[in-house]
């Protein structure tokens, strides 16, 4: 895994767009996606990902955690350490 990591608030944002600099739990590198949630689990954080797949797109303008909206339009999304943030990629607009 990348040692670089999204590490300032700003690119933690909720709503932030972000991309897999490379492959990860069976996405490929480029899939793009949002951060929609941040919680703590058994004491770890986690920054939570909804993402954006051709066969199940994220409705427009998506940014934050909707169990209704989650389940309507069944968003893959998944948790990630801080350790493994290093994967993604901040986009800019």
């Amino acid at each position: 895994m990348s040692t670089d990591r999204l590490v300032t608030t700003y690119e933690l944002q909720l709503g932030r767009r972000v991309k897999l600099k490379q492959p990860f739990r069976q996405l490929p590198a480029g899939t793009e996606g949002v951060i929609d949630e941040r919680t703590r689990v058994a004491g770890q954080r986690l920054w939570f990902v909804a993402w954006d797949l051709e066969a199940r797109p994220l409705p427009f303008d998506y940014w934050r955690y909707d169990k209704r909206t989650t389940i309507k339009h069944r968003l893959r999304r998944d948790g990630l350490s801080f350790d493994e943030l290093g994967c993604l990629e901040a986009i800019t607009t």
